[in-house]
C-alpha cells in the first residue's frame, strides 16, 4: 500500500514538472520565433525570384551638426538612419500566434542590407549594418530598422570668402557589395527629415536635399546605387565679425590716425611699429582658424595683407618726412623738389607758398641792431674820413632831411664811434646769416609738413577704398 502511494506521488510530481517546463512553448511569441527561424538563414537575400533585386527604402533624419572643422575638413553629425525592406521568408498569420502582429528581434538574426557611408572618415568605415538596435518585423514580412549614430564625413572647405562663406557638404550612402541588379536602394523622401534638428551656433543649415544616383565603377560590370544627401551650410558671421574683422578695420583706421601726430614727433614711428606688430598677431590668430591651403586666398587675408602693406609704406613715409624735416639748413633744396612740393602739392592742398627773402636783403626784417645801424648819425664817421682825406678839416654832413650840418668831434671820440659801428655791423651781419639759415630750415620743415599732409590724404583714400571694395566683394546670399 505504501509502495503504491510513493509511485503515485512521483508520477504527480513528474507531471507537474513537465507541465511547468512546457509553458514556454505554449507562449505564442515563443512558438512564432521557433517557427520563423527554424529553417531560416540570415545570409540569404530575402527574395523569392533571385533574378530580381530586393527593394530597400532608405531615409535619414539630420539631428545635429556637431562640428565642421575647417582645418581638418571633417563634418561631424548626429543622424538617425532608417532602413526598411520586405522579407517574404518572415511572414505569419497573426491569428495562428495569439494575435501577434510584430516582433522585435536582434539584428544579428536576420538579413540586413550592407549599407555603408562612402565618404566616411571613421575607424569603422561608416558601416550602417552594425547597429545594435532591434529590427521590427511585421506579420506581412516588412522589416524596419531605425538607429541613431554619429558620423564623420569628409567635406571640402572653400575659404575664398571666409568668414562670409557657405559650404556644401554631402553624405553618400550605398551598398558595398550588392549591385543594382541585387539591391534596389530607394529614397523614402526627397528632402532630409529636419523635424528634430538642433540648430548650430556656428552654422545655419540652409537646405538639405537627397539625390539617388546610379554610378558605374571600373571594378564591376553592373552599376551601384547610392543616395547622396547634400547639406548647404552658411557660416554665422557675428563671432568672426567681433573677433577678426573689426580688429582688422580698427588697425587700418589707426594707420590713418598715426599721421595726426606731429611731424617732428618720433612717437609716430613707434605707433606704426606697434600697429604692425598687432596686425602680425592678428594674422597668426587668423591662420589658426582656416585650413592650410594654397588653392585660394581668403577675402579677409587679402584685406589684412593690404593693410599690412599700407603700414609698411606709412613707416617708410614717416622716415622720409622726418628726414626732410630735420635737414641741415646748409643743404640747398633742389629746384625740382621745390617745384613739386611748393608749386604742385601745396596748390593741391591749398596751402600758401612760403615767402622768400631776396638775396640782397632789401626786404630783410629790421632787428633792433639793424635799426640802430641804419640811423643817420652812424654815417658821419665815414663822411668825416672822406673829408679828411680830401683836406677839408670841417666837413659838412647831410642829415636825413637833406640839410647840411657840420659836426666837429675829437679824434679820440671819433675813433670810439668807428669801433662801435664796426661791432654793430658785425652783429647785424651775423643776425642776417642766422636769419637766412632759419628761413632755409623753416622751408625744409614746411616742405615736410606738406608731404606729410599729402600722404595723410593718400592713405585715407586708399584705406577707405580698400574697405569699400572688400565690402562689395562679400557675396550677397539670397
Amino acid at each position: 500500500m505504501l509502495y503504491h502511494k510513493v509511485l503515485f506521488f512521483f508520477a504527480i510530481t513528474s507531471s507537474i514538472h513537465t507541465t511547468c517546463r512546457g509553458q514556454a512553448h505554449l507562449d505564442p511569441e515563443h512558438r512564432l520565433m521557433n517557427d520563423l527561424f527554424a529553417n531560416y538563414s540570415k545570409e540569404v537575400r530575402p527574395v523569392v525570384d533571385k533574378e530580381q533585386p530586393i527593394p530597400v527604402n532608405f531615409d535619414m533624419m539630420f539631428s545635429q551638426l556637431v562640428e565642421l572643422n575647417g582645418r581638418s575638413q571633417i563634418m561631424t553629425s548626429k543622424v538617425w538612419i532608417r532602413q526598411s525592406w520586405e522579407n517574404p521568408f518572415l511572414r505569419w498569420n497573426p491569428s495562428d500566434y495569439g494575435g501577434v502582429k510584430f516582433i522585435n528581434i536582434d539584428p544579428k538574426l536576420v538579413w540586413k542590407p550592407d549599407i555603408v557611408l562612402y565618404n566616411s572618415i571613421q575607424s569603422d568605415s561608416g558601416e550602417m549594418y552594425k547597429f545594435n538596435t532591434k529590427v521590427v518585423i511585421n506579420d506581412n514580412g516588412s522589416c524596419q530598422w531605425y538607429a541613431p549614430t554619429e558620423v564623420k564625413t569628409v567635406c571640402k572647405i572653400d575659404i575664398t570668402y571666409f568668414p562670409f562663406d557657405q559650404q556644401r557638404c554631402s553624405m553618400v550612402f550605398g551598398s558595398w557589395t550588392y549591385t543594382s541588379s541585387s539591391l534596389n536602394l530607394k529614397l523614402s523622401r526627397r528632402e532630409v527629415d529636419l523635424s528634430s534638428y538642433i540648430a548650430s551656433g556656428e552654422w545655419d543649415l540652409i537646405s538639405a536635399e537627397a539625390v539617388r544616383n546610379v554610378v558605374k565603377y571600373t571594378c564591376c560590370p553592373d552599376p551601384f546605387i547610392d543616395i547622396t544627401y547634400h547639406m548647404l551650410l552658411r557660416r554665422r558671421v557675428l563671432f568672426y565679425l567681433n573677433n577678426l574683422l573689426l580688429p582688422c578695420v580698427a588697425l587700418a583706421i589707426l594707420t590713418v590716425f598715426a599721421f595726426f601726430l606731429p611731424v617732428e614727433s618720433g612717437e609716430r614711428i613707434s605707433l606704426i611699429i606697434t600697429i604692425l606688430l598687432g596686425l602680425t598677431v592678428y594674422s597668426l590668430i587668423f591662420t589658426e582658424n582656416i585650413p592650410s591651403t594654397s588653392e585660394v586666398t581668403p577675402l579677409l587675408t587679402k584685406y589684412s595683407t593690404t593693410i599690412m602693406a599700407l603700414l609698411g609704406m606709412s613707416l617708410v613715409v614717416s622716415c622720409l618726412v622726418l628726414w626732410v624735416y630735420h635737414r641741415d639748413a646748409s643743404a640747398e633744396m633742389s629746384k625740382t623738389f621745390e617745384f613739386i612740393v611748393f608749386s604742385v602739392l601745396s596748390r593741391i592742398l591749398r596751402k600758401p607758398r612760403p615767402e622768400e627773402t631776396p638775396k640782397d636783403g632789401s626786404k630783410r626784417k629790421h632787428t633792433p641792431v639793424s635799426v640802430v645801424a641804419d640811423r643817420w648819425p652812424t654815417y658821419f664817421p665815414v663822411q668825416r674820413r672822406a673829408a679828411s682825406e680830401s683836406g677839408n678839416s670841417s666837413p659838412q654832413c647831410k642829415s636825413p632831411n637833406g640839410s647840411a650840418q657840420e659836426f666837429v668831434f675829437p679824434t679820440q671820440l671819433e675813433r670810439k664811434f668807428d669801433q662801435v659801428i664796426a661791432k654793430l655791423d658785425a652783429v647785424a651781419n651775423s643776425l642776417t646769416v642766422d636769419q637766412g639759415e632759419e628761413e632755409k630750415k623753416k622751408k625744409w620743415q614746411t616742405a615736410a609738413q606738406i608731404i606729410d599732409q599729402m600722404f595723410f590724404w593718400v592713405f585715407t583714400v586708399i584705406v577707405i577704398t580698400v574697405t569699400v571694395v572688400m565690402y562689395f566683394m562679400i557675396p550677397k546670399y539670397g
